[in-house]
């Protein structure tokens, strides 16, 4: 509700998702729970718990989504991934995510869900292999181009010999 507020009158795609999902959480409270506010410890804890990262963004229009931050932590934290077949997604996750077509079809989405939460040796094999595919990845690299566009510079990647490419934080 408190996000809800803030994003209201924007008259966008945001808040019409806030009120989405505001209905969405209404409507089943027994399965979409509201965590609240929480710390960035808080969310690494619920990472560490969590088996699958579903994400069925649907995009307002095409383009809007080239890649998903979540993901990235969420293969890192060892979550088998479960995307949507959007925009850049495919190609930046192809090799370790599970993808549902779109657009989306929710009820594909709770099948194969479900399928996968039963086929617990699956699961872990795609756990593993997420786990294993974050593991050499570059996260800094990602991390100062987005702080870049944020700030509104202009965008140096970050390649080997760069002061970034192996540092752990990244001041924003």
């Amino acid at each position: 509700d408190a996000y809800l507020r803030k994003v209201y009158w924007l008259a966008d795609v945001v808040a019409e998702h806030a009120l989405e999902i505001k209905a969405w959480m209404e409507a089943n409270p027994t399965s979409v729970f509201n965590r609240g506010e929480l710390t960035a410890a808080q969310v690494l804890d619920e990472q560490l718990q969590a088996e699958v990262f579903v994400y069925p963004a649907d995009t307002a229009k095409p383009g809007q989504l080239f890649h998903c931050f979540a993901a990235q932590e969420a293969a890192a934290a060892g979550l088998a991934l479960v995307l949507s077949a959007t925009d850049g997604l495919p190609s930046v996750f192809g090799e370790v995510a599970e993808f549902i077509p779109d657009p989306t079809d929710y009820s594909a989405w709770a099948e194969g869900l479900a399928v996968l939460l039963q086929d617990r040796e699956r699961l872990a094999q795609m756990r593993l292999h997420s786990r294993t595919w974050a593991i050499p990845q570059k996260w800094t690299q990602h991390a100062w181009v987005w702080r870049d566009l944020v700030k509104g510079r202009p965008v140096q990647w970050a390649g080997p010999g760069h002061k970034a490419w192996n540092e752990q934080t990244v001041p924003v």
